[in-house]
């Protein structure tokens, strides 16, 4: 039986060790640098010239390959699914060596850790309650807790009174990366074994509803929340756009 170590496994993504202003500036400098290439391919193909007409194919060919891929990660976990298992069934050696695992997470999952990261840090307080408020913020969650017959509007009153219960405490930055890195590598995990594409925000959910902290404990107890009854809806959800 082949089984995913998590030593195996790191999170190291550089946005994160960037400053917010630098962040903000690599993220304009990105917005920025696609602009001007749509406006350039829309230029080049309008050209009589033939050299920059197919130029501006190449250009087009570019954007909508990045058009495709919009919302998925850099790289997806099917092949790891199907290659690692394979060679231990052959008896092969099935370290893979290192992972990082933030190539797997798409930009919505990167942007509730980002978000929820920056908020701890800044502010002060918990920064597991922080990224359930924004994993909770998501439509195809909240869909997901409707179909559970769970009261949003209760589950976010009281999650305000948890958060406001844990204070503004400042958090230390490497304790605080090292429980983003362990969320991170859990929420791999739990998208490996439910054979997910990319690391989606419910399997951040699954790997905070198993987090060692108390108020996330008491929290998910309340409303006697399953990570798993969610993950189904989850698959329900995908399976249901699938064939509808």
């Amino acid at each position: 039986m082949f089984e995913l170590k998590l030593q195996n496994l790191y999170f190291d993504e550089p946005r994160l060790k960037m400053g917010h202003s630098s962040r903000f500036f690599s993220r304009l400098i990105i917005y920025s640098f696609y602009v001007i290439l749509f406006v350039g391919d829309i230029t080049f193909l309008l050209s009589s010239a033939r050299q920059l007409f197919f130029v501006g194919l190449l250009i087009s060919l570019f954007l909508t390959d990045r058009l495709i891929h919009f919302g998925q990660a850099e790289r997806s976990l099917v092949g790891l699914i199907r290659y690692l298992p394979r060679l231990s069934r052959r008896g092969k050696s099935s370290d893979p060596g290192r992972i990082n695992v933030a190539n797997f997470f798409t930009p919505k999952s990167f942007y509730i850790l980002e978000k929820s990261f920056e908020k701890a840090l800044f502010l002060g307080g918990n920064f597991h309650l922080y990224l359930l408020e924004n994993i909770l913020s998501q439509a195809e969650i909240q869909k997901g807790f409707l179909r559970l017959d769970v009261s949003l509007k209760d589950v976010n009153q009281k999650l305000r009174e948890f958060i406001k219960e844990a204070g503004d405490k400042k958090c230390n930055p490497l304790e605080l990366w090292s429980k983003l890195d362990m969320l991170a590598k859990s929420a791999f995990v739990f998208a490996f074994y439910n054979k997910n594409r990319f690391v989606a925000p419910w399997d951040l959910f699954s790997a905070l509803a198993n987090i060692e902290d108390p108020l996330i404990s008491r929290f998910f107890g309340i409303f006697a929340i399953d990570a798993s009854d969610l993950e189904k809806t989850m698959i329900f959800s995908r399976f249901y756009k699938k064939i509808s």
